[in-house]
């Protein structure tokens, strides 16, 4: 599974500097920043939106699904884990089905100070509130990333008459293929917070364990620039 997903993700990549060399250095350079003009919009939305869902049927459901994968992973007698050490947290935690970056996550902040803001008194409480809020944050972030970009798309029409200047045609071309690499790996980025959405369901569970599994796709989740911005919002 790991290689599959691997060649998928390397053809994706290629995909998108052949794309980047088409459409040339100005349109997918202003394509390029039209993203993280999207991501700043985003960032700034992101914390309004959240707390907006909160009072939600979708937040139930998440935190619902989140519970249900918890209790699967989870034997009933660790309920009260506190009690028995932070040795065995940790090692329920890593024989969770999760990406290495979540995992350390969740180890790392496996303390009081956690257990205050997410207001949980005990250890598995602590896994369902901080998985349900890393979910939710990824649920938001995308969604109105879809909504801005789409809005952002329009706009990058405009410069179509541009790049169809003899002068900078090579320059064009080769910039191109440069930023779609850049591109490719932002939309990768943003796929992998997909993949934390749905680590609950079988078919995440799956991709999460190919991730883990393979040395270059976990390089590329857990070096997730855009997920480490959404963490350190909250």
């Amino acid at each position: 599974m790991g290689n599959i997903v691997l060649t998928g993700v390397t053809v994706f990549v290629v995909v998108m500097i052949a794309i980047g060399m088409k459409r040339g250095l100005v349109k997918t350079a202003f394509s390029f920043g039209s993203i993280f003009i999207a991501l700043v919009l985003v960032n700034i939305l992101t914390p309004v939106a959240k707390e907006a869902i909160k009072n939600t049927p979708v937040y139930d459901s998440i935190n619902q699904n989140i519970q249900s994968y918890v209790s699967e992973h989870i034997a009933t007698s660790t309920e009260n884990m506190t009690e028995t050490g932070i040795n065995n947290q940790e090692k329920i935690i890593n024989e969770l089905p999760l990406p290495n970056g979540l995992k350390e996550s969740l180890t790392k902040n496996n303390n009081q100070s956690s257990y205050d803001s997410l207001a949980v008194n005990t250890f598995k409480e602590y896994v369902v509130a901080y998985l349900t809020d890393v979910v939710l944050n990824a649920v938001v972030y995308i969604l109105l990333f879809m909504v801005i970009s789409i809005l952002m798309k329009t706009l990058v029409e405009v410069l179509n008459i541009v790049t169809k200047l003899p002068v900078i045609h090579t320059f064009n071309m080769a910039g191109g293929a440069l930023i779609g690499f850049a591109q490719a790996i932002l939309i990768i980025w943003l796929l992998c917070m997909v993949v934390t959405i749905f680590s609950s369901t079988s078919w995440g569970q799956t991709v999460c364990k190919a991730i883990a599994d393979n040395g270059v796709l976990s390089m590329i989740y857990d070096n997730n620039l855009i997920q480490n911005i959404v963490n350190s919002l909250f």
